[in-house]
């Protein structure tokens, strides 16, 4: 069950300091709202780095990898964080304020595709309300981003660029850009109640 008009599609074409890439570079993601929560879906180009050696699942540290991201802001500062690598492997954090996580161990049911004729991969994963903040006054921010890449040859992109330093700083909030509006308003609908509070409240926060 999808609510088709609470659905957008998004491309992911700039470097994290706003260079634009190749056209076989750019990732392509839509983020809908579901029945259960937040639908994130992907299709992202595969660079076949190597992967985490852990079985797929909930992986800390998944940010050293090749891996695709979300972010979703809500009100004072409180963001999620959803990341999932080719290989299956994810991670879903609770952030209160810029960079202070309060959960790091929730769990999602990724599904992903390689295709490596075409050297592509695809993502989808929801996001229980639960996992989703509240929204501030003016509604939710968001940013996304893929990173890719070993050593010198590691890249780092975003959605929207993080132009005003000189670090790809993938937690500076002022660089999140507003949800579209129809999106912004359905998923406020949803997440307005409690939800933040349900996952914090699973370790007592």
């Amino acid at each position: 069950f999808w609510l088709k008009f609470a659905m957008t599609a998004l491309r992911l074409a700039t470097a994290w300091d706003g260079v634009p890439l190749d056209d076989s570079a750019v990732t392509t993601f839509e983020l809908q709202v579901g029945q259960a929560g937040l639908a994130i879906r992907a299709d992202v180009p595969w660079y076949g780095d190597p992967l985490p050696a852990s079985v797929p699942g909930v992986t800390p540290g998944l940010w050293d990898f090749e891996v695709f991201e979300v972010f979703l802001c809500g009100e004072a500062g409180k963001y999620v964080e959803v990341e999932v690598g080719p290989g299956g492997h994810h991670v879903t954090l609770l952030f209160q304020g810029e960079r202070k996580c309060i959960r790091s161990d929730l769990p999602v049911s990724p599904t992903v595709d390689i295709d490596a004729e075409s050297r592509r991969w695809t993502v989808s994963v929801d996001v229980p309300w639960d996992y989703c903040p509240p929204p501030s006054n003016t509604g939710y921010t968001f940013n996304a981003y893929h990173i890719h890449g070993v050593a010198a040859s590691r890249r780092y992109e975003a959605f929207s660029p993080v132009t005003d330093g000189d670090h790809p700083d993938f937690h500076r909030l002022k660089s999140f850009v507003a949800l579209p509006t129809e999106l912004n308003d359905a998923l406020a609908d949803r997440c307005n109640q409690g939800c933040w509070g349900a996952a914090a409240d699973k370790e007592g926060l």
